[in-house]
């Protein structure tokens, strides 16, 4: 077994998992290091084909921006009183998916699945508040890619909503597989997400069986550092429950091991 260190430098890797979902031998697995999840290679399966090495963003360095595009900035927030609320930025998003939806399309974004997120499509209006809200943590995109390119190629619509570095990984996928469709993409301003460092302290210290995780944010106080809290729905059913400051506190940069490159990888207009 190898790391996928061997193509690009852990420190730069962003986890998309777009080099697992490219992998003609399915050479290319996860595997937890210091609490994030990074592709491991298996050399005994690797046929040394390179994909993994063309469709990596940051190998490649890309810059996804349309040359001469005139940008345009508006400052909104959905009339939908029960999609605001649901949503982390005043339910814009979920006003999206839901226009989106109403047309036929199938939305695509980070849902959480008992004490891990992943990524995840819906077609149903009801679904919306799966995706929406904020989701502190590294998600796993494994088949995501790959289900979508299927998808376009069927002349299906799609939105997909991400990180900044999931999002370019997507396109670097597309490219590299020559397919293009009805594709809309979503991201936002990411300074990093953090590992599963703070769920396993939080794991260590709480007295009752956690079976999972409910929410990483709410709005009891507002959007003070306060709003950053991670929930959880424990074995006996309760709502349990402690403040985490991942995103204020002094222990970020001891809890935040991901995001450098996500912060250069420009954004898709």
């Amino acid at each position: 077994m190898n790391t996928i260190q061997q193509y690009v430098e852990s420190k730069e890797c962003t986890g998309c998992f777009a080099c697992a979902d490219i992998c003609p031998s399915n050479a290319i697995q996860g595997q937890y290091i210091d609490d994030a999840l990074y592709p491991i290679i298996d050399n005994a399966s690797c046929t040394q084909c390179g994909l993994c090495t063309k469709v990596c963003p940051a190998k490649k360095d890309y810059v996804y921006e349309r040359e001469n595009a005139e940008v345009q900035t508006f400052a909104a927030w959905s009339t939908d009183v029960a999609l605001r609320k649901a949503g982390a930025s005043g339910g814009v998003f979920g006003a999206i998916a839901k226009t989106f939806i109403q047309n036929g399309g199938e939305v695509y974004g980070a849902t959480i699945d008992q004490l891990r997120i992943k990524h995840t499509s819906i077609n149903q209006i009801e679904d919306i508040p799966l995706l929406q809200n904020s989701k502190y943590q590294q998600g796993d995109l494994t088949g995501i890619y790959k289900e979508i390119c299927k998808k376009l190629e069927n002349k299906k619509s799609v939105l997909f909503s991400g990180t900044p570095c999931q999002v370019a990984a997507l396109l670097s996928y597309l490219n590299c597989k020559k397919v293009t469709g009805d594709l809309i993409t979503v991201d936002f301003i990411c300074g990093g997400f953090p590992t599963e460092k703070p769920l396993k302290l939080f794991l260590q210290t709480c007295k009752e069986s956690v079976q999972s995780i409910c929410s990483f944010r709410n709005k009891n106080h507002g959007w003070k550092p306060q709003g950053y809290k991670y929930e959880f729905i424990g074995s006996s059913g309760n709502l349990v429950g402690r403040f985490f400051d991942v995103l204020c506190s002094e222990p970020r940069q001891r809890l935040v091991t991901w995001g450098e490159k996500s912060q250069l990888i420009v954004r898709i207009k």
